[in-house]
């Protein structure tokens, strides 16, 4: 790496000489080096760190700009040190690149060109022409100044809790490399030693490259540790989601689950002068739960297979999800003489599989909660207004507090009255959950003693999603 250029005035011309470049310089040359083959060996070994390939160019970029002005001071040869410092600026650029990758930002470009072509137009006039280091260090530090600055301006506003702390990391370092551009940028010119000087460089810019060089290796580490930290983020992620998973299901496949358990214990109880017919409802009835259990499986497997692959909503007829949820807990309802009334359900946009467990789960509820001294009443009625269709599922139970109205949707959390009932407070945080999965929200209205209405709030089908459906119907429809 050079450490600075000399410029002497001769007879018939001007002439170049470069001193030896200091062992520090030399000694950060080399962690560069070896920098950018870690960085390198990364992202040909193929890991999913995003930005470390447009990091491990900016590396060699400043690597090789290093021993091309290296080469150029050597030789005396201001025309070989003009690729070497456009090199410079573009191993910025292409850093700025790699935290806008790390961000899963695009890139930006049309920037990007405007800022090598003012970089090509400025250097090449400096160096080519007027032979004037200075300017060219004043004009460069002015581009690595913006640049800098306005990629610490999107490090420090990122959101994701993976990349949160990384990012600000990585935005104070760019901040603190657009200060020291910019004073750069004031002060270079004020000890310019002018004209007829022999030394064009002086300390301050040998000073600006240790700096530059040592903050490069800087944004290398904290881009590894970033994305080492976004890879243990998402880990730790999809175990909690896991541990969800294990959980939901388990809590939705009690139900029918118990109602095998149920018809069975009732065949074993009938006496012996019992109907043979009785019998065999019972049994007819614990194997119709059984398949429901297969298929609702079947569905969930389904279902997590379209979220892997990234499949959206789909159109949802909610009156047929209410009915499957009911058919599940129909013989308990019948049990009690509980009363349903069901209004008009329009479709919504969601997932089928989804909003039956949230209506089954609204169900079990119902009938868990109920009040003793009168008869259970259960409604379900609809209004649609904008892009939004709204449910009101109500009952007349037990009610709820005030204080237990956010409560209930809290993962394992349970109001004072349902301490005393069988549940595990899973049901409502998973139904919150699903609602929020498609843009949507679940709340409650409760007078305590008097029962709950569960309000909630899903997307309309919207025309893009109807035609699309229609499309895969008539394609399934088609004939072998």
């Amino acid at each position: 790496m050079i450490a600075h250029f000399a410029f002497i005035r001769g007879g018939f011309g001007d002439s170049v000489r470069m001193f030896e470049t200091s062992s520090v310089l030399f000694s950060l040359m080399c962690v560069e080096i070896v920098m950018a083959v870690i960085l390198t060996a990364f992202w040909l070994s193929g890991t999913k760190a995003d930005g470390i390939r447009e990091m491990a160019f900016a590396t060699l970029c400043w690597i090789t700009a290093g021993l091309v002005v290296g080469l150029a001071a050597k030789t005396r040869n201001f025309g070989l040190a003009y690729p070497g410092f456009i090199l410079f600026v573009g191993g910025v650029l292409l850093a700025a690149r790699a935290m806008r990758a790390l961000q899963k930002l695009p890139p930006r470009y049309g920037f990007e060109v405007l800022v090598i072509a003012f970089c090509l137009v400025t250097n090449g006039y400096f160096l080519l022409i007027e032979n004037k280091l200075s300017h060219v260090f004043v004009a460069n530090s002015l581009v690595n100044g913006i640049v800098a600055a306005v990629t610490a301006w999107h490090l420090l506003r990122e959101k994701a809790a993976a990349l949160r702390t990384g990012c600000r990391i990585l935005g104070y370092m760019f901040a603190v490399f657009a200060v020291v551009s910019c004073l750069r940028l004031v002060f270079r010119p004020l000890i310019d030693p002018g004209p007829g000087a022999a030394i064009q460089v002086v300390l301050a810019d040998q000073l600006f490259l240790f700096f530059m060089m040592s903050l490069a290796m800087g944004w290398s580490l904290g881009l590894l540790w970033t994305s080492y930290n976004n890879v243990q983020f998402q880990l730790r992620a999809a175990n909690a989601e896991l541990d969800r998973f294990a959980g939901t299901v388990a809590h939705d496949l009690k139900t029918p689950l118990n109602a095998i358990i149920g018809y069975i214990e009732a065949c074993d109880h009938l006496p012996s002068t019992a109907d043979p017919g009785q019998k065999l409802r019972f049994l007819s009835a614990a194997h119709e739960a059984a398949l429901r259990m297969n298929d609702f499986i079947d569905e969930l497997l389904s279902h997590a297979r379209d979220a892997e692959l990234g499949a959206g909503a789909e159109v949802v007829e909610t009156r047929a999800c209410w009915d499957e949820a009911l058919k599940v807990l129909q013989p308990e309802f019948a049990a009690i003489g509980a009363e349903i009334t069901v209004g008009e359900l329009p479709p919504v946009a969601a997932n089928r599989l989804q909003i039956t467990r949230i209506f089954q789960n609204l169900l079990e509820n119902a009938l868990k909660y109920r009040s003793e001294d009168r008869q259970l009443c259960v409604s379900i009625s609809s209004a649609t207004q904008g892009d939004w269709v709204t449910f009101r599922v109500t009952d007349n139970g037990v009610g709820l507090k005030a204080d237990d109205h956010e409560l209930i949707f809290q993962r394992f959390r349970r109001s004072d009255e349902a301490r005393g009932r069988v549940g595990y407070g899973v049901g409502l945080a998973e139904c919150r959950r699903i609602v929020e999965m498609f843009g949507g929200s679940i709340t409650v209205d409760s007078v305590y003693g008097q029962g709950a209405t569960f309000i909630i709030r899903l997307p309309v089908v919207s025309d893009d999603l109807r035609e699309r459906a229609a499309v895969s119907e008539a394609r399934l429809n088609l004939p072998e």
